[in-house]
């Protein structure tokens, strides 16, 4: 998983995924930054993509920490993340 985000945060501390109620919760921790934002990512384990998946229709949150300290939190959308799932896997099995 992916997360591109402004370039005025804090890269030492991980962005955090989470939601349905703490039934799932990743943190990407930050890979690089260019002009448009910074990445942070993670790969998802087999155990994570049940609750990732059970979620979808719930809201989840994305937490950073901004450049001045500061936690900030975004409610957002899983819409269309289980076809996305699904599609990425049926072609990754495909190439096998």
């Amino acid at each position: 998983m992916i997360a591109l985000v402004p370039v005025n945060v804090t890269t030492t501390s991980p962005v955090e995924i989470g939601g349905d109620s703490g039934k799932f919760e990743l943190d990407l921790p930050f890979r690089s930054c260019v002009p448009a934002g910074c990445l942070a990512a993670a790969e998802l384990s087999k155990e994570q993509l049940p609750a990732l998946r059970a979620s979808v229709k719930a809201a989840a949150q994305l937490t950073l920490v901004d450049a001045s300290g500061k936690s900030a939190t975004l409610q957002i959308s899983l819409r269309g993340l289980d076809q996305a799932l699904d599609a990425y896997f049926k072609s990754r099995d495909k190439q096998n």
